[in-house]
C-alpha cells in the first residue's frame, strides 16, 4: 500500500489522545495523488458510536455525522511528508474518563489496533509571565489574512496582539488586500514603496513610536523602530529582507537579516506547488548568501510546508546552514500555527508558520499566541481579548534573540 503503516501506538493525556504513525516512505496525510489511496482511523467508544477521520479525505465523522475539527481539538504534525506522524485529538465531549477506546487504521498493510484508556483531564494555566521578553531582540511573526493589520475590524485585534507581545521587529505576510495585488503575470509591478507607507502608517497609529517598514508590494513587510537596509530577494519570490540595526547605534556588522517570507501553498510532495516552493527558497538561498557572513539571517513567516520538508531542508543544509525553531502555544503542548476559521474548514490545524535563524544567535524563548487559551489574568495583564487572535488564520509567534554582540 502507497500510504503503508508499520507501526502505530498511543498515549493519552488525559482524554486526549496522542497517536503515532510509523510510515515506511515519508508521506503528506492531508493530500497527495488519488492512486495513493487514504488513511482512516477508527476510534471504537465503548457504547459502540465509531469515530472515523479519514485523513486524505480531510473528514471526521461520528456513525456518519459530520464531527468539525474544533470539536476534538484535532491537530496532525508535521504537515509536510514525513516518516513519523504525530495525530493529537481530545475525546472529552465524546468519551469520560476512564473509558476504553479501541483505536484502528485501514488503508495500509495490517497493523495491530491500539488500546487506550482515557484519564482525567488537568488543565494547567499559562502563567502572566509567558509573554514578557527574555532579553535580547524579540520577533513577532505573523500572516495577517489579507489586510487583516489594517481592516477596520480585526485592524484593532491586530495591533493589540503586536502591542501585547512589544516586539522590536516584526514580519508580517499578507499585508496587503487581496484585490490589490498586481498582476505579475500581466507584467505588473509591485509598487514597494506604497506598500511600505501603507504598512507603516498602520503600526504607527497602532502601536508605541514611530516604525521603519521593507515590503516587497505583495503582502511581505519586515518593520522595524530603528534604520533597516533593504535586501533584495528578486522578483520569483513573495518576501521582504532587511539587514536591521539591533541596537540603534548604526547598521553595521553583526546586526540580523531579517526575512519575511511567504512561500507558495498547497500541494503535496512532488507537485508542482511543492517544486515552485523549492525553486522560491532556491531563490532566497542565492540572495542571502553573499550577507551570510557579516549578518546573522533569519528567515520568518508563513512556509506553507504541506508538500515535502526541501524548502526547509534547503535552509538548514548548506550555505546558509540556519537553524529551526519549534514555538509552542502558551499554554498548550503543541506547535500548531494555523487553523481555518470556518467550522466547515476540511484542512486541519497544522504548522505552516516557522522562524529558522543562524547558529550565531540563539533563541532563547519562543512561543505561539493564541488568546483563546490564555487565562484572565494574562489577558487583562497585556491588554488582549480573548477573540483577539481570530483576527487571523494563523496564530502570532514570538522569538526572543540574543545576539552575538549583546
Amino acid at each position: 500500500a502507497a500510504c503503508d503503516v508499520t507501526r502505530v501506538s498511543g498515549v493519552v493525556e488525559g482524554t486526549t489522545v496522542v497517536l503515532d504513525l510509523t510510515l515506511t516512505e515519508p508521506l503528506n496525510l492531508q493530500s497527495g495523488p488519488m492512486d495513493e489511496g487514504t488513511l482512516v482511523i477508527s476510534l471504537s467508544l465503548p457504547d459502540g458510536r465509531v469515530l472515523s477521520i479519514d485523513l486524505r479525505g480531510r473528514a471526521a465523522t461520528l456513525d456518519g455525522v459530520a464531527v468539525p475539527w474544533a470539536v476534538l481539538r484535532f491537530n496532525a504534525l508535521p504537515t509536510y511528508a514525513a516518516t513519523r506522524q504525530e495525530l493529537r485529538f481530545d475525546l472529552g465531549r465524546l468519551a469520560s474518563p476512564g473509558d476504553v477506546v479501541v483505536i484502528s487504521v485501514s488503508g495500509s498493510d495490517d497493523v495491530e489496533p491500539v488500546e487506550v484508556t482515557l484519564a482525567e483531564q488537568h488543565v494547567d494555566q499559562a502563567p502572566e509571565t509567558l509573554l514578557d521578553r527574555d532579553g535580547g531582540l524579540r520577533l513577532a511573526v505573523m500572516n495577517v489574512l489579507w489586510d487583516g493589520h489594517a481592516d477596520a475590524g480585526r485592524g484593532r485585534q491586530v495591533s493589540r496582539l503586536l502591542a501585547a507581545v512589544d516586539a522590536d521587529v516584526i514580519a508580517l505576510q499578507e499585508a496587503v488586500a487581496r484585490e490589490d495585488l498586481p498582476d505579475r503575470d500581466e507584467g505588473e509591478i509591485p509598487d514597494t514603496a506604497a506598500a511600505a507607507r501603507s504598512v507603516k502608517r498602520v503600526l504607527d497609529r497602532g502601536l508605541e513610536g514611530r516604525w521603519n517598514v521593507v515590503a516587497d508590494g505583495l503582502g511581505c513587510a519586515v518593520a522595524s523602530r530603528t534604520d533597516m537596509q533593504p535586501i533584495s530577494l528578486g522578483s520569483g519570490v513573495r518576501g521582504a529582507a532587511a539587514i536591521v540595526d539591533a541596537n540603534g547605534d548604526g547598521i553595521g556588522e553583526g546586526d540580523p537579516l531579517v526575512v519575511s517570507v511567504h512561500l507558495k501553498c498547497c500541494g503535496f510532495a512532488g507537485s508542482p506547488e511543492d517544486d515552485q516552493r523549492v525553486a522560491e527558497v532556491a531563490a532566497i538561498v542565492e540572495a542571502l548568501r553573499p550577507h551570510a557572513t557579516n549578518h546573522p539571517i533569519v528567515v520568518a513567516g508563513d512556509y506553507n510546508l504541506v508538500g515535502s520538508r526541501s524548502p526547509l531542508d534547503m535552509l538548514t543544509d548548506t550555505p546558509l546552514r540556519l537553524s529551526e525553531t519549534l514555538p509552542t502555544q502558551v499554554g498548550e503542548d503543541t506547535a500548531v500555527t494555523w487553523r481555518g476559521l470556518s467550522p466547515t474548514e476540511s484542512f486541519w490545524p497544522g504548522r505552516l508558520d516557522l522562524i529558522t535563524h543562524a547558529s550565531s544567535i540563539a533563541a532563547k524563548r519562543t512561543f505561539v499566541l493564541d488568546t483563546a487559551d490564555l487565562d484572565d489574568a494574562t489577558l487583562a495583564k497585556h491588554g488582549l481579548m480573548r477573540s483577539d487572535s481570530l483576527a487571523s488564520d494563523h496564530l502570532l509567534m514570538v522569538a526572543d534573540f540574543v545576539m552575538e554582540h549583546d
